[in-house]
């Protein structure tokens, strides 16, 4: 090993002892700490349970959803193109409901996979043409550039 990268094997060490001394070091002192969590000098004013404890998904729920609005979220117009058949049924109306989407129904006009359509057709129905899915592959082989 040489020199240099025995002082920065040596450097980033000491760097990572220093950290743990610095967050570790009150742990082991006697010293009552000020800014200890308790119930008087901590309390939440909202999103409780019944039980009194904080409610953090419903929390993290308003603070990720906060501005969105069916008309601006790309999930609404994803399900409505795709349809509900791939949310799992036991979530789906919940789910649906928080997108705003609770009347999308079962069975309509959504997206059709080109090998549903292919598997459906008889040979004699259609010609398709040999390199029918060379484009589709390339489109999925990596990111887009303009032609």
């Amino acid at each position: 090993m040489t020199g240099l990268r025995r002082r920065n094997r040596t450097k980033a060490f000491l760097g990572v002892l220093s950290c743990l001394v610095a967050t570790c070091g009150g742990a082991f002192s006697d010293d009552q700490n000020p800014d200890e969590v308790s119930k008087e000098t901590t309390f939440v004013l909202g999103l409780l349970l019944e039980d009194g404890t904080v409610d953090f998904l419903k929390a993290y729920e308003e603070k990720a959803n906060a501005g969105i609005t069916p008309e601006n979220n790309a999930l609404t117009g994803f399900w409505k193109a795709w349809g509900p058949e791939s949310i799992d049924e036991w979530a789906r109306e919940l789910y649906l409901k928080k997108l705003g989407l609770p009347d999308l129904p079962e069975k309509g006009a959504y997206f059709v996979h080109i090998d549903t359509v292919s598997l459906s057709l008889e040979e004699d129905d259609v010609e398709v043409p040999d390199d029918s899915y060379d484009e589709q592959l390339s489109a999925m082989n990596g990111p887009w550039r303009k032609g």
